[in-house]
């Protein structure tokens, strides 16, 4: 976990106000090393590095979550790319981000239900061995485990999708925003 001292440093390394508005201010000496280097398809979209994404990552965690944030790339050698081409590529790559983070949110559903019905199973099946067998032993392991399993799926589907949501939010609110790209 982050301390408040090291989100403050990092605030000051890396953001700026404009008026009530983070600036996130990323610079790179050229544009390979913002794309990510085992892409070399030409003609598709090329992928951002996985640093660039733990960077705005751990810079989300940093800001506040109600704060509004903006994103500007500073890259020096562009490499036969302008601006418009470059936060094109950014733009992408975080709409791209955004959906595989929809896709996480989903799975995470999913896996909730699933332990969910798991658990009721069990509850269920303790229960009903119970009223078929005076065995007391199973009776109280499968009602255990069966908690265990429904107080893991109410995890999953709080506490785990909360994250997501935070990220999903951060991301939506950057995708939907101009990228400045200098």
């Amino acid at each position: 976990m982050q301390s408040k001292t090291d989100g403050k440093a990092l605030i000051k390394q890396f953001f700026n106000f404009e008026g009530d508005t983070l600036i996130l201010e990323l610079t790179y000496d050229s544009l390979s090393d913002l794309v990510n280097p085992s892409f070399s398809q030409r003609g598709k979209t090329p992928i951002l590095s996985t640093e660039f994404f733990d960077l705005l990552e751990y810079c989300f965690a940093a800001v506040s979550k109600k704060q509004a944030v903006s994103l500007k790339v500073d890259v020096k050698e562009k490499e036969g790319m302008d601006e418009k081409g470059i936060g094109g590529i950014i733009q992408s790559n975080l709409s791209l981000k955004l959906l595989e983070l929809h896709k996480q949110n989903r799975s995470e559903i999913f896996h909730a239900i699933k332990l969910l019905i798991l658990g009721s199973t069990l509850l269920l099946c303790s229960y009903l061995f119970n009223q078929a067998t005076s065995e007391r032993l199973l009776f109280d392991v499968m009602t255990i485990l069966g908690w265990v399993v429904v107080w893991e799926s109410g995890t999953h589907f709080i506490l785990n999708r909360a994250v997501i949501h935070r990220k999903k939010k951060k991301y939506h609110h950057l995708s939907n925003k101009e990228i400045h790209v200098a």
